[in-house]
């Protein structure tokens, strides 16, 4: 729940300029070239086809939609930001909309309902308005993908406690919010004005806080946000034991080096999770073949094998493993790394439904 910080050095900044220009700690200009606002473009559409309702404030090259498709095209990032038409996970507190921090191919999600899920409004549909001040704050919260992943990296090898990871992912959730304010300020309000569009300040959350001490204090600890939503996340990140299980797969336990893939994947170390996983699989671990599966078919850390990725889900199949059993006959009715042989997806198709079964 996500703005990527640009870091610089002033040093070099100041070596490369005349001893008497002015300075500025301000970021290099981002330079939108065709490639990423296509693509932009291509994401926004999506996003007003699966939510109708958008298309009444994001249409004609407006203010809103060219902010909306520099917002997708992000080319500062090095990541994508995504479109997903999944439904949310939705809290107590009927949250709506999600994003996530980059996954294993660079991409991050980012999710909003059109409906309400739950509450008193459960089944109707969302305003546009509701789903702009969603995506504007999910856009925020995706950009900082990069520093949220970092601090769960820290959670992971204990070397921040509970109720320090809680506030400070809610910190940068706050500063995701000072960005909605000055979208609401710069874009929403002119648009308005212009279009004689009606604003619901409410909506906007608008910052009625000085700072974000008193911000998190119209969050009891009773409530779901923060403190159960990211303390939970941080128990999850705790139950892995992380000194315990570099030690044991550090001594050669298969089952330790797989849940080292599992744990570093889950913080968005990728490369350290593919080498885990790789040293699992090759002592026969089904969860670090099903996983190299998906690193080599993806390209992920290793070059794009499907081949290889064919390999991978064989060994975990032929150990009984009903998922790879599955992937292992998706390869052969798609031909992916291996011949088309719609035999042998059928055979490995009973297998799967005989395992089930059981």
């Amino acid at each position: 729940m996500f703005l990527l910080l640009l870091g610089w050095s002033m040093a070099a900044a100041l070596a490369q300029v005349p001893a008497a220009a002015p300075t500025t700690n301000s970021p290099p200009a981002v330079v939108y070239d065709a490639e990423a606002m296509n693509y932009g473009l291509e994401q926004v559409n999506q996003f007003v086809s699966d939510r109708p309702q958008m298309a009444a404030l994001i249409h004609d090259d407006n203010a809103i939609e060219n902010w909306a498709v520099k917002a997708f095209a992000s080319p500062d990032l090095d990541f994508r930001l995504v479109w997903d038409n999944r439904p949310t996970i939705s809290g107590p507190d009927d949250s709506s909309e999600s994003s996530d921090f980059p996954d294993g191919m660079n991409r991050s999600y980012i999710a909003i309902d059109g409906i309400w899920k739950g509450g008193p409004r459960a089944g109707v549909k969302r305003t546009a308005e509701e789903m702009l001040v969603n995506l504007v704050f999910e856009v925020a919260n995706a950009r900082n993908g990069r520093v949220h992943a970092a601090l769960d990296q820290r959670a992971l090898r204990g070397e921040i406690d509970r109720e320090a990871f809680i506030v400070q992912s809610a910190h940068n959730e706050f500063d995701a919010w000072r960005t909605v304010d000055d979208f609401h300020e710069k874009i929403w309000l002119p648009y308005c004005r212009e279009t004689g569009t009606a604003d619901s300040p409410a909506l906007w959350r608008l910052n009625a806080f000085a700072n974000f001490d008193e911000w998190l204090k119209k969050y009891p600890r009773t409530y779901w946000y923060p403190w159960q939503f990211y303390g939970t996340r941080y128990d999850k990140l705790e139950a892995f034991h992380y000194k315990d299980t570099v030690a044991a797969a550090e001594k050669g336990d298969a089952a330790a080096q797989a849940k080292m893939g599992t744990m570093l994947g889950y913080v968005g170390l990728f490369a350290q999770s593919e080498a885990w996983f790789l040293k699992a699989a090759n002592q026969g671990s089904v969860t670090g073949e099903n996983a190299m599966q998906w690193f080599c078919y993806n390209g992920v850390e290793t070059p794009k094998d499907d081949a290889q990725a064919f390999t991978w889900a064989m060994k975990a199949a032929q150990q009984g493993d009903v998922t790879a059993e599955k992937t292992v006959a998706w390869h052969y009715q798609w031909g992916v790394g291996v011949p088309v042989d719609a035999a042998a997806a059928k055979t490995w198709s009973d297998k799967v439904a005989a395992s089930v079964a059981k």
